[in-house]
């Protein structure tokens, strides 16, 4: 699954974006009446990071929905799931800390297995 800021008509040839990003998925729904594609899809935010705060955890009071994403109180997906007995594993291309990475250190941080980029190889010098 591909979730973020990247996901949209913008970068991606599958939504009508000109240029053969995804020349693999648009093979695949061009022959395959069962994929399932959604159109007119949007980002919650321009930064994944964000975008995956919004789209992989929970907000607590309705009264925040208005506050920038890094302002409200959030229940992470993962420790609902958790809560029910399911393990969960990340597997990531992005790094786990730093100020880039906020969202992998705040939804994934009780997921069962981690597997992600290391952050200083992506540049991000900010490590936890």
């Amino acid at each position: 699954m591909n979730i973020g800021e990247s996901t949209s008509i913008m970068n991606m040839q599958l939504y009508g974006y000109s240029r053969k990003t995804t020349p693999q998925l648009s093979a695949i729904a061009n022959s395959d009446p069962n994929l399932i594609v959604f159109h007119n899809v949007f980002s919650t935010h321009t930064h994944t990071s964000q975008a995956l705060l919004e789209a992989l955890s929970f907000g607590v009071k309705i009264e925040d929905s208005f506050l920038p994403i890094s302002n409200r109180k959030r229940i992470s997906l993962i420790d609902v799931l958790d809560s029910a007995g399911i393990s969960t594993s990340l597997v990531s291309n992005h790094g786990s800390t730093g100020t880039w990475n906020t969202a992998s250190n705040i939804i994934f941080n009780n997921s069962d297995k981690n597997f992600s980029t290391d952050s200083r190889m992506l540049g991000n010098q900010d490590v936890i």
